[in-house]
């Protein structure tokens, strides 16, 4: 009938040396929604860009440790304020035991609230920390989280 089915087609790009450079992932619940991230030399995600209709990316940069385990994650959110200016909105950060298995994740949310008294807009933070549990072959047998609220003043 013409129409192509959208669900998450994902699309992969690598340089001459076969190292895989860009990857483009559409999403299947929004129209026109698709998130592009780019590799290091590593083959390490180092940023990712997501679009919507808008067509103003959210990003996303990765960190990592030397030993290539991810420790943190930043998301910058463009519509948290009346001007789209980019603002952070996620911090995930990763905690690994000796072993090698992520032991912790911590993630801090900062939306950003509309002040209706002075039409000012203002930062808020949410936290939920996940922490996980292995068994002696290495699955994970509990994720258990919790979450608590700050508000600044």
């Amino acid at each position: 009938d013409g129409s192509v089915n959208n669900y998450e087609l994902e699309i992969y790009e690598y340089n001459s040396d076969g190292v895989l450079v860009k990857s483009r992932c559409n999403y299947s619940d929004d129209v026109d929604s698709y998130r592009v991230t780019y590799y290091g030399a590593n083959g390490l995600k180092t940023y990712s860009l997501d679009y919507g209709p808008e067509d103003i990316p959210h990003k996303t940069y990765y960190y990592y440790n030397d030993k290539d385990q991810l420790t943190s994650e930043v998301w910058y959110n463009p519509f948290e304020t009346p001007k789209n200016e980019y603002v952070v909105d996620l911090v995930v950060n990763y905690e690994y035991d000796d072993k090698g298995y992520m032991i912790k994740a911590v993630r801090h949310y900062y939306p950003y609230t509309n002040d209706h008294h002075n039409d000012s807009y203002k930062p808020s933070e949410s936290v939920y920390i996940t922490n996980y549990k292995y068994d002696s072959k290495g699955n994970i047998i509990d994720d258990g989280g919790y979450t608590y609220e700050i508000e600044y003043r």
